[in-house]
Formats: structure tokens, C-alpha cells, sequence
């Protein structure tokens, strides 16, 4: 289970919450009590980002008051506009608390706000939902079983509807090699407690640690 409604909302006005008699488990207390740091991003993404090569971006046209342009020789009123469209997958197995997940899903906010298009993935030894990422997290996230990572990238080399410029894996790394290779470029985003290593593969990983910087 993610976050409940009204809890984000509970922490944003300041309310005290030990001492205080609220009806929530006893993880969420725990969550509700440390400091908002889920809020704020654990991985600078602009740096994380250029990870992907250039060529990766589609690019649009939109319109502008600007005058023509010399690079692209486009008449006034239109201008070129790089995009991304990532898949971010999302590790709902039973190792993953909703602690882990409230940091998971701070980390696709900060993805998103960065002007990347980001379609979710929730996988743990299977895909459970896919979905667009619209700017707020799900009110549950599905899942609990074991790990595979190969069900998330089966999905995106079975997806013949979009074309992704990159994947993202949030994960706490503790699965057997994938057999199964995505059909774009692949960064790995491990706990700060995860696995990292040769099992990972295909794409370079970094780590999500406590002080918030990349390992």
C-alpha cells in the first residue's frame, strides 16, 4: 500500500504527529515522523539524465512568436522541441515498504518535472499496472510477490505502440540476472541498502543513498 489520501497533506501543513492519536499502521507513523525528505529528490536527475545520448530525444514542432529559425530553417512561429518518453519501472516486490516506495515515487516526480514524458511500470515477478505518469503518485501500488526483471522489459520490447528513449528501474537490486535485454537505454537506480553488481546489466547503475547524493 502507498500513501493514503490527506497523509502528504497532514505533513505539508506541519502537524505534530508523535503524541498525537492518529489511525494509520505503524509504518505510516514511522513514515509520518521522519522529516519530509521523500519530498525532495535523492538523485540529481539533470546530471542523471544526460545518461541518455541526444540522439535518444524526439523532437516536436510547437509554435513560437520567435523569429525564423537558422538552425533548423523553420519559418516564424514554430520552433523544435527535444523531448523524452521514458519507461520508469517500479519495484513493487515483497521486499519494497511503502518507506521505499514514497522515495521511489519522489524520484518520478523529479523525473517528470525535468520535462520527461514517463510512463510507469509496476513489476515484481510480473507486470502488474502500467499507466502514464501524470505528477501524483498512486494511491496503492500493486504487487508483493517476488522479483523478475524480466517481465518489465519483455513489456517494453513487446510495446510496439511507443518508442522509449530510456528505462529507468527503481529497484532494491536483490534478483537474478535478467535474460531479457530492453530495447533502449537502461540506467539502474538502486536503495541506498540495495544489491548492485554484475547482475545488473546493460546499463550503469547508481545508488539512492540516505544523505541523498549518487554512489
Amino acid at each position: 500500500m502507498f500513501l493514503p489520501p490527506g497523509v502528504n497533506d497532514f505533513r505539508s501543513r506541519g502537524c505534530p504527529v508523535k503524541g498525537t492519536h492518529l489511525n494509520v499502521p505503524g509504518s505510516l507513523r514511522t513514515l509520518l515522523e521522519q522529516p519530509k525528505a521523500q519530498g525532495q529528490s535523492q538523485v540529481d536527475w539533470t546530471r542523471a539524465l544526460r545518461l541518455f545520448a541526444s540522439s535518444g530525444y524526439r523532437t516536436k514542432v510547437v509554435g513560437t512568436n520567435r523569429k525564423r529559425s537558422k538552425r533548423f530553417g523553420t519559418y516564424p512561429g514554430v520552433r523544435i522541441r527535444r523531448e523524452k518518453r521514458l519507461a520508469v519501472v517500479v519495484d513493487t516486490s515483497g521486499s519494497i515498504g511503502p518507506e521505499t516506495l514514497a522515495v521511489f515515487f519522489a524520484e518520478i516526480a523529479l523525473i517528470h518535472r525535468s520535462g520527461a514524458e514517463v510512463v510507469v511500470i509496476e513489476s515484481d515477478a510480473a507486470v502488474q499496472n502500467v499507466y502514464p505518469y501524470r505528477g501524483t503518485p498512486p494511491a496503492q501500488a500493486d504487487g508483493g510477490g517476488g522479483t523478475d526483471f524480466n517481465p518489465a522489459f519483455r513489456w517494453l520490447k513487446e510495446d510496439s505502440r511507443q518508442r522509449y528513449d530510456g528505462c529507468i528501474y527503481l529497484t532494491d537490486g536483490f534478483a537474478s540476472q535478467p535474460t531479457i535485454r530492453p530495447p533502449c537505454r537502461l540506467l539502474w537506480v538502486v536503495t541506498a541498502s540495495g544489491q548492485t553488481g554484475t547482475h545488473l546489466p546493460w546499463g550503469k547503475s547508481i545508488r539512492i543513498t540516505t544523505q541523498g547524493s549518487v554512489g
